[in-house]
């Protein structure tokens, strides 16, 4: 599982933000409300992220706070 990323911004879209990391885009859904607070692309940022996957594939959700990870996650549990 894929806990944490961090790393320079690269795109900002509707329902995702793409974050590069070691060379690799990592393309992670969030929520409107976090996206409208990233600043332009080309700065750091970091996400706490929950990875779902199934058999058509793999995403990853990602959270700027640890308790919201946690909640999300407490959410999906039920």
């Amino acid at each position: 599982m894929i806990y944490r990323v961090s790393g320079k911004l690269i795109l900002i879209a509707d329902r995702f933000a793409v974050v590069e990391t070691g060379g690799v885009g990592f393309k992670i859904y969030t929520s409107a409300r976090t996206l409208a607070g990233l600043r332009n692309p080309g700065v750091d940022v970091a996400f706490f992220t929950h990875m779902h996957v199934r058999d058509d594939g793999m995403d990853l959700f990602g959270f700027p706070l640890e308790e919201e990870l946690v909640f999300f996650e407490l959410l999906i549990s039920v």
